[in-house]
């Protein structure tokens, strides 16, 4: 971890400061050592990751978070070490019917393959969400980072990036990456429901995708805003519901017919029976009003994304032609755009863009 990271950080137990003991640095940072709290709090440094949970002191949520954790190291790391690189590097190019079992690549051009650019919700996240919000050295932070892309992609913008699961394999392999770069990432291996953030020494926080595994999702929030500067942009994309059940079987019937006919060209090469993660969909239900509360809102845009997969269906089945991918990505695009216009609560996804409340 670069040194730097502990003028952001607060014990979880007492919420006092922290003081560095390094046993071992390489690179300018440390890779092996120890936090310290003046209430007698000791939490580890190892690999170039800080973990804040306590073996002697784990409630039955850690436990449950270090569970969801732990299948989340173990599908990030069997992708990696396949050299699926896509959930470390999202410039490298996705494999979109990976869940198939299929590793093909979408090949459509260098850094335009940035996070799905063609999907509208990336699109909205990178520019009227944190392109227009971050300034460069911004010190942003964000919760439930998984495999750490979205942390290390703010890192190489120029921003100071600090990202926090109960994943640690995937931490680690995510920490190495940003080393090897040389940007300024750092990981947190720590509880969402205690989170070692300081007072008001964050200038932003960005949430992708994650938020919806999260226990008491208002306790964490809370513990953002605390540690969020005055008017620091807040910036969240989140899977809010459950697709609705006549959108959801149209989706399941549309696969069965084009996989088939995508795996005989293309038959599956990788594992293919991954089952949702054991916290998936835990905060859902109340999701909207609870970032509502926490943070002052003020603009939401919905998203359907139930059709999101025929644009590569189009693009495997013509044999990987970019021009069959781009027509059907426009088409999918605006007929997502007139749902979400349409039944706004009814769409899966929402981006929300706000800012920390003013207090008083």
């Amino acid at each position: 971890m670069r040194r730097d990271l502990v003028g952001h950080l607060a014990c979880p137990v007492c919420r006092g400061p922290l003081a560095i003991h390094a046993t071992r640095e390489s690179a300018g940072e440390v890779e092996h050592g120890t936090l310290t709290s003046t209430c007698g709090a000791v939490f580890p440094i190892a690999d170039f990751v800080p973990s804040f949970f306590r073996p002697d002191a784990l409630s039955d949520a850690d436990r449950r978070m270090l569970a969801d954790g732990e299948y989340w190291s173990g599908f990030y790391g069997f992708y990696d070490d396949a050299g699926y690189r896509y959930f470390i590097d999202s410039r490298t190019d996705p494999a979109p019917l990976l869940f198939q079992g299929i590793l093909r690549r979408l090949a459509l051009g260098g850094r335009d393959n940035l996070a799905h650019l063609h999907e509208p919700h990336y699109r909205d996240f990178f520019g009227a969400g944190a392109a227009g919000s971050l300034r460069p050295a911004s010190v942003v932070f964000e919760a439930g980072c998984g495999s750490g892309w979205l942390t290390l992609e703010l890192a190489r913008q120029g921003c100071r990036a600090i990202g926090q699961d109960t994943a640690r394999g995937a931490l680690v392999r995510a920490k190495r990456q940003a080393m090897a770069e040389g940007v300024a990432a750092d990981y947190l291996h720590a509880s969402s429901l205690d989170l070692p953030l300081a007072e008001q020494t964050l200038d932003a926080f960005v949430g992708f995708q994650a938020l919806h595994h999260f226990e008491a999702l208002e306790r964490t929030l809370a513990r953002v805003a605390n540690a969020l500067k005055p008017d620091a942009p807040v910036i969240i994309f989140e899977h809010r519901r459950s697709r609705p059940p006549k959108l959801h079987k149209l989706a399941v019937a549309l696969e069965r017919m084009a996989l088939p006919l995508i795996r005989r060209r293309y038959p599956p090469t990788a594992r293919n029976d991954w089952r949702a993660s054991p916290a998936e969909d835990t905060a859902t239900a109340d999701m909207d009003q609870t970032i509502r509360d926490a943070f002052a809102i003020e603009r939401e845009v919905s998203y359907s994304l139930f059709l999101q997969p025929l644009p590569a269906y189009a693009y495997f089945l013509t044999g990987e032609r970019p021009g069959p991918f781009a027509v059907v990505a426009r088409a999918v695009n605006a007929i997502d755009r007139q749902i979400a216009r349409r039944w706004p609560d009814k769409c899966e996804h929402r981006l929300y863009l706000g800012r920390r409340r003013a207090e008083g």
